[in-house]
Order: structure tokens, then C-alpha cells, then sequence
């Protein structure tokens, strides 16, 4: 009986407590790595699914924008620019056909929702707007307090 109660008593004490309700976040130092916690950036999530190299998969996160791009005028007509989050570059391929231009400059954060589709460069993110069809959950882009979808 002895046994049994310690054991017990010790499982107890391993049982990790659970995190308070409300906690503060401290502003980052500078080159700081991102932790998910209340104002998780997504970075936690994009950098597991990129390292199971994911395809399609449903995902927000936030990102700074590195580079303009031409638009793809091949097929449906895509705007396109790069993205850096969670050490990744990511090609951010918005359909202009379903949705308007996302008004993004180089330096901008940027908050995704859509479809991010490993590859080896870091990345393909699309479905960033609303499908007609509704096979895909609605995705968008916001900067500057615009959404875009």
C-alpha cells in the first residue's frame, strides 16, 4: 500500500501545472527567435510543416515581405511576391481572377491564411483569398490593417 501511495504521489508531482489563463508577452529582443504563446506568429506551425515537407495544408502566419514579383500572367492571372517567416522564404501566389491586389510593399508585415505547399526553395503559399466553389477554407492577406480575400 505503501508503494501504491508514493508512486502515485510521484506521478502527481511530475504532472506538469497548467500555463495562467492570461500571460504577458515581453517585446522581443532582437534576434530573438518567435515562440508560440498568445500572439503566436504561426512560425511554430509553418516551420513543422515545413520540415514534414507538407503539401496543402491549411495554414496562418505572419511574414515580412523581401520582394516584389512580376505577375504570372500565365493561366488565371496571379500577383506574386516573397515572404520571410520561420527561417523560410515563401513564394506567395494570389489569384487576381477571385480577388483584388494585395497593396504590399517590400518591408511590410504581412498575416496569410491559405494553402502552403512545400517545396525545396521554402515554399509555395496559396488559396490566399475565397473560393467560389467553397472546397477550400476562405484564405486572405492583411497588411496595414486591410484584408484582402
Amino acid at each position: 500500500m505503501l508503494v501504491r501511495v508514493t508512486l502515485c504521489a510521484l506521478a502527481l508531482l511530475a504532472t506538469p501545472l497548467a500555463a495562467p489563463a492570461q500571460a504577458t508577452v515581453a517585446a522581443p529582443r532582437a534576434g530573438a527567435r518567435a515562440v508560440a504563446g498568445p500572439r503566436d506568429t504561426g512560425e511554430v506551425a509553418l516551420r513543422a510543416a515545413a520540415s514534414q515537407q507538407k503539401r496543402n495544408l491549411p495554414i496562418e502566419f505572419s511574414a515580412v515581405v523581401t520582394k516584389l514579383l512580376k505577375d504570372d500572367l500565365e493561366g488565371l492571372t496571379h500577383q506574386r511576391f516573397l515572404v520571410r517567416a520561420a527561417g523560410l522564404s515563401i513564394l506567395v501566389a494570389h489569384n487576381l481572377d477571385l480577388a483584388e491586389r494585395a497593396p504590399v510593399k517590400v518591408g511590410d508585415t504581412v498575416r496569410l491564411r491559405g494553402e502552403y505547399v512545400w517545396n525545396n526553395k521554402g515554399g509555395v503559399m496559396h488559396w490566399t483569398h475565397h473560393d467560389p466553389r467553397g472546397r477550400h477554407a476562405a484564405g486572405f492577406i492583411e497588411v496595414g490593417g486591410q484584408r484582402v480575400q
